[in-house]
């Protein structure tokens, strides 16, 4: 893509078993797969990349480079990633959450190219009606909107925007890294408020809050809201049954910055 050429794609039909025709109208070059779920997996992924391997020629002597986000298909894959040294392929993992800044795809190819299948669907429908678009007209629409985004200006300015090439350095200012400083405050909210729970826990629910509020020490106790609820004739729920904390550990996981990775460096 870098040169202005792109690899023509492997489309997944969401089915078990294909048909031919649906190819029709596809991309000159596309390859196609199947799978329940219309999703990518391990083994449609190697076969993309044996795709990729055939159109770039790449060798060790004239080397490629593979830039990818990190599902787990092309992480870890072993299959691809002994392809990949075999024939020369350095394959880069982006950080988390770094796609849109830094996938040229996804910052000059993806949006067009939705566009323009909307558009392409939208002319089908009214010149169709009262037909509906299936499975069978897909190859074909989707075929139209590809050679319409897939031009040389675009696969130039998505290098050029992530700054991968040429080369820019400060193509990202202060304000795009404030996703993970933020998410770093939010951590610490949350470690603040489990040290709270737990504290409610231990020293009952009322007790806590009227430390927490007023400031006061532990020297100078006042009575707690339980005692003065019952002496009112009603108790309140939280009594009986403290609130539970939640564990949002998964969250505390994902928030962490992470970095690039060239996967194919590994032992």
């Amino acid at each position: 893509m870098l040169l202005g050429t792109f690899v023509p794609p492997l489309i997944v039909f969401p089915r078990k078993n294909m048909q031919a025709e649906l190819m029709d109208g596809t991309p000159p070059g596309s390859i196609h797969a199947c799978h329940i779920s219309g999703w990518i997996q391990a083994d449609i992924f190697t076969q993309w990349f044996r795709h990729f391997l055939e159109v770039m020629k790449a060798t060790k002597s004239d080397p490629a480079i593979l830039i990818l986000d990190g599902h787990y298909s092309h992480t870890r894959n072993m299959e691809v990633i002994e392809l990949g040294r075999e024939n020369g392929v350095s394959i880069v993992c982006l950080p988390p959450h770094s796609s849109h800044k830094m996938q040229p795809l996804d910052l000059a190819f993806m949006k067009p190219l939705k566009t323009f299948y909307c558009q392409e669907i939208e002319s089908w429908l009214k010149n169709n009606f009262p037909r509906t678009v299936t499975i069978r007209q897909v190859g074909k629409l989707f075929g139209n909107a590809y050679l319409r985004a897939a031009t040389v200006e675009t696969a130039v300015n998505g290098f050029r925007k992530s700054g991968i090439y040429p080369l820019n350095r400060n193509v990202f200012r202060s304000h795009d890294f404030a996703i993970h400083s933020g998410n770093e405050e939010h951590t610490e909210r949350r470690e603040q408020q489990s040290s709270v729970t737990e504290l409610r826990q231990q020293n009952g629910p009322d007790t806590t809050d009227v430390t927490a509020s007023t400031g006061c020490s532990e020297q100078s106790p006042s009575p707690s809201s339980s005692q003065m609820h019952s002496s009112r004739g009603f108790v309140r729920a939280s009594d009986v049954s403290p609130i539970p904390s939640i564990s949002n550990a998964a969250a505390e996981r994902s928030s962490r910055a992470g970095s690039a990775k060239i996967i194919t460096s590994s032992p």
